[in-house]
């Protein structure tokens, strides 16, 4: 009789599958992982019990098995760039220049970037500028007349603490309208430029007896004005209190007649 219900159950069970198989689960299990130098080994041992029920001969088959564990490498970044290298001589110290991003074999993985030493050259500017985050911004104030082309040396780590290397040129766009210019051969001159402190104006010709001085900042707006008495030939401008950054000095004569601008840059 016994025999005769697993008979029964066993033909139930081929007929309602009709030969399907029913995917394999763990029904014990271990493991561990662990990660070091940028590599990550996982693995898990576990007893697989696997039915499969077969219509030939209406037969149970019970197997048995281990599932098996696997290995993940780290993989360094190849390559770095920079989505802007232009800035304008005009901007304020912390503008933001460009955007940097990483191409990685790895889908899916995070980049610190930071400024690091090259060969001396590659990375002379390094201090002229920050990273916050991806972004580029500057620490000083960029003169084109001075400088067009400043050299950094940029690095990308991955998650893992791979790394990969460049050097970028950053370029600086002169700002028309700023260079000096001459009228009536006035023959100003401004210095020291760039300061910190005070600035001198000195005036070389007899033509004009008296002068007004205007200082502007980048918005427009006016900072500083006084008159000049040429009998003088040189006054004091105190530009302590400014903020760092770039001026429009404007000279002109009595009755508003401009004469001369200078681009004065304040430390």
């Amino acid at each position: 009789m016994k025999k005769y219900y697993i008979l029964l159950l066993v033909s139930f069970l081929g007929l309602y599958v009709s030969g399907q198989s029913i995917s394999s689960y763990v029904i014990g299990s271990a493991g561990e992982s662990v990660e070091a130098g940028g590599i990550s080994v996982s693995w898990t041992l576990g007893e697989l019990a696997i039915e499969t029920l077969e219509d030939n001969g209406n037969t149970l088959i019970l197997t048995q098995g281990f599932q098996q564990g696997y290995l993940e490498t780290n993989n360094a970044p190849t390559a770095i760039s920079l989505s802007v290298n232009t800035i304008s001589e005009d901007k304020p110290i912390g503008s933001v220049i460009g955007l940097f991003s990483s191409t990685d074999p790895d889908n899916g993985d995070t980049f610190n970037y930071s400024l690091v030493s090259g060969d001396g050259t590659n990375d002379a500017d390094n201090s002229d500028f920050s990273i916050e985050s991806n972004e580029l911004k500057t620490t000083s104030l960029l003169d084109y007349d001075i400088q067009n082309v400043y050299n950094i040396y940029v690095r990308t780590t991955d998650a893992g603490g791979l790394y990969y290397e460049k050097s970028f040129d950053i370029n600086v766009t002169d700002v028309v309208g700023t260079a000096v210019i001459e009228i009536l051969q006035s023959k100003f001159k401004v210095f020291p430029n760039p300061a910190s402190e005070f600035v001198w104006i000195e005036f070389e010709s007899g033509e004009i007896k008296e002068a007004i001085i205007e200082l502007y900042d980048l918005d427009g707006k006016l900072v500083y004005n006084n008159i000049f008495n040429i009998t003088e030939i040189r006054t004091q401008i105190d530009i302590a209190n400014l903020s760092s950054s770039q001026y429009i000095l404007k000279i002109s004569d009595s009755e508003g007649k401009e004469l001369q601008n200078f681009k004065l840059i304040k430390r």
